[in-house]
């Protein structure tokens, strides 16, 4: 069995990104859908081994954001 964790971003607090890293460090994967992040947190989460993805939701919707989100995770991973 393979576990990923996956989330939405949009100009987190750097901090808040190494520590959602830290809480899911066992995983097998993790995924980020940055929503249009003018920050630099995406490449933060990059650098921690994060797979980040961009899609910007306009007009913003949080259930297009999770969706494309989960989207994103590869079907193998359970």
């Amino acid at each position: 069995m393979r576990i990923a964790v996956y989330a939405i971003m949009k100009d987190e607090p750097h901090e808040f990104v190494r520590r959602w890293v830290a809480s899911a460090k066992d995983a097998d994967a993790l995924y980020i859908t940055d929503t249009g992040s003018t920050n630099g947190c995406q490449d933060i989460a990059a650098s921690l081994g994060v797979h980040v993805t961009e899609h910007e939701v306009s007009p913003w919707r949080f259930d297009e954001a999770r969706n494309y989100s989960l989207s994103v995770v590869p079907k193998e991973i359970d």
